[in-house]
């Protein structure tokens, strides 16, 4: 369940009571770990799988709440014209009225992120003032000429700011959230997207680490060949990276990158881990990904560079797809976790991997992920060979969906298994959070805080307590 999930006001943002609430009821129930999509500014449609960041929190997470306790906003700011206006008014008042203890985790802050913060909040500020991607920005701004970056700073210093104050509220209410969750017995389960946008501040930064040529164009293009979510593969649009250039730096931006989400989550899952092994690209000029190639990735040389077990062991590989024996054997060889996912289970016969039989206890498993209808909804949807092959391998125990697939999950081997909100809540596809390949609808869903009752938190608390997993 992703923090845009919760219920939303300006004050409490995604991270406030509401999250609080939630982390009870997780408490209540006996669940231990809460698993989110990145925490990244989404693009134009939602996706927070191609953001402007890798590093940068979701700014509209953020709430206001603190902004008032610090007295740089005054209840009479709430008549303002939105969240951006009092984002602005309250940076405006932060020199003169903020207090010294705030100004002071300001500054610990910047200095935690030196890394990536101040290359952001240029570019946010750039991308505000062009209104157009990076590589169509003038010259001396697209190729990041010092003198010309350090003119436009000095007369930007005040949106610059805003956007700098903005994250250091994300920083800190997540971070205060996460010892909540943790204080509570709960890990964050982060997730993080193995390709960079190619809009974004890492790409227009760190240039050299991407396949774009002299205008910042891409030369090499990531993509997923057809599958069962398209016929045609999935065009990501994003450029791939220069194992051979990252490499000769010990893969630093890769190191920093990874350091820095494993300070925001407990566990980080790696989406689209066969990259490591090869990834698919596709040309510049392709219509779909129905035509392309498979590119060598980095291998297990990356993971021991990138700081070795101490990082592996706090890692899940996103598996799912075309996976050969070499990246089984990469992911086999490091010893993390893969997944399963039950709603795949049952597309063949009794050799898919994804049936309880194959399952082991270094796996998480899945009713279904935020790319999957609601477990109601694929029942609904699913055809009649599908639904004879889900009864004969479950007894016929499939009346009622989703809590057949949640028991098949709880009882599976797996030291960890996932279980999508919309599934407890027994929501149909109206529910769903995400659809493959389509832009529209995506990336909406929100419950109510009365989805959350105490019933239902003693019903999931019973059923962990059978599969002893509490």
């Amino acid at each position: 369940m992703h923090p845009t999930s919760l219920p939303y006001s300006v004050m409490e943002g995604s991270l406030g009571e509401p999250a609080i609430k939630w982390l009870d009821f997780l408490a209540t129930a006996g669940f231990t770990v809460w698993q989110v999509l990145p925490l990244v500014p989404p693009d134009m449609v939602g996706s927070p799988y191609q953001s402007c960041s890798v590093f940068a929190g979701n700014p509209m997470m953020v709430g206001l709440k603190d902004l008032y306790q610090w007295g740089l906003l005054r209840e009479t700011d709430e008549n303002l014209k939105n969240r951006e206006t009092q984002l602005r008014e309250a940076a405006s008042r932060f020199n003169k009225h903020a207090p010294q203890e705030v100004v002071n985790e300001l500054d610990h802050f910047s200095s935690q992120c030196e890394f990536w913060l101040e290359d952001y909040v240029l570019f946010q500020t750039l991308h505000d003032h062009f209104e157009l991607p990076w590589h169509q920005w003038p010259e001396p701004f697209r190729d990041r000429d010092t003198a010309t970056l350090r003119d436009f700073s000095r007369k930007h210093e005040d949106d610059m700011f805003r956007h700098r104050l903005t994250q250091f509220l994300f920083w800190r209410q997540w971070h205060a959230l996460k010892r909540v969750a943790n204080d509570k017995g709960i890990w964050l389960f982060g997730d993080m997207p193995i390709f960079a946008a190619h809009d974004s501040v890492d790409t227009w930064r760190w240039r050299q680490n991407f396949y774009l040529d002299s205008t910042g164009r891409m030369t090499r293009i990531a993509a997923v060949p057809p599958d069962c979510f398209s016929d045609s593969g999935q065009l990501w649009n994003m450029p791939h990276y220069n194992w051979p250039q990252m490499q000769d730096n010990q893969y630093h931006w890769w190191q920093q990158r990874l350091h820095y989400q494993l300070h925001l989550f407990d566990l980080i899952r790696i989406d689209h881990f066969r990259g490591f092994e090869a990834a698919y690209g596709v040309q510049p000029d392709s219509k779909d990904a129905t035509r392309g190639e498979w590119y060598a990735g980095p291998g297990i040389e990356f993971f021991h560079t990138i700081g070795g077990q101490q990082v592996v062991e706090r890692l899940v590989a996103e598996d799912l797809g075309y996976i050969t024996e070499e990246v089984n054997q990469l992911r086999l060889s490091l010893g993390i976790p893969g997944m399963r996912v039950l709603q795949f289970a049952f597309d063949n016969d009794g050799y898919n991997p994804h049936l309880s039989h194959y399952h082991c206890p270094n796996m998480v498993v899945y009713t279904g992920t935020h790319d999957n209808n609601t477990t109601v909804g694929w029942w609904q949807d699913a055809d009649a060979d599908l639904k004879e092959r889900a009864k004969e391998y479950l007894c016929g125990s499939c009346t009622l969906m989703p809590d057949t697939l949640i028991s098949v999950a709880l009882g599976s081997v797996a030291n960890l298994v996932i279980l999508p909100l919309q599934d407890i809540l027994a929501l149909g596809s109206e529910a769903r959070m995400n659809k493959p390949g389509c832009i529209e609808n995506n990336w909406q869903w929100q419950f109510s805080s009365a989805d959350l009752t105490g019933p239902l938190a003693q019903k999931y608390r019973a059923l962990l307590s059978r599969y002893a997993r509490l």
